[in-house]
Formats: C-alpha cells, structure tokens, sequence
C-alpha cells in the first residue's frame, strides 16, 4: 500500500518554513534594534559615555522590567518634589 505522504517531502517543506521563520526572525530582530536605537537617540542617551550606557542598561537588566520601571517612577516623583 503507497503512502499518502512522503517523508522527504516533508522534511523538505519543514526545512523551508524554518529557513523562513529564521528569516523573519532577523528581520524582526533588526526592526527591534532600530526602533531601541531611535529610542535611544530620541531621549539624547547617545550622548552618553559607553561605560555610563552600558553601566545603566545592566543595572536595568538586573533590576528587571517591573523593579526598574517602579524605582524610575520614584525616581521621577523625588524629582518632581524638590
């Protein structure tokens, strides 16, 4: 009894879509990095020394989203009183 579907073509066509996902995922990867960079540029971070910058964005990355955001608001009201 033939079979009604080829493993081959298969695999072939699961190697397509995945050469496409990686594709897309670039893409996507490169209009992200754009988008933080005008993010960046926008708010004058790039006149920031690297070490500074790169200091900021690991504490960032420490703190994690929903601790950075929380101490950047108190940050911002302390600010706001003097």
């Amino acid at each position: 009894m033939p079979r009604k579907t080829d493993p081959l073509e298969m695999l072939r066509t699961h190697e397509a879509r995945t050469e496409e996902f990686e594709k897309k995922g670039a893409a996507l990867h490169e209009a992200a990095a754009l988008h933080l960079g005008q993010q960046i540029m926008k708010a004058g971070i790039d006149t920031w020394s690297s070490a500074s910058f790169d200091q900021v964005v690991a504490g960032l990355a420490r703190l994690g989203e929903t601790e950075s955001v929380k101490r950047l608001a108190n940050a911002k009201q302390a600010v706001a009183a003097e």
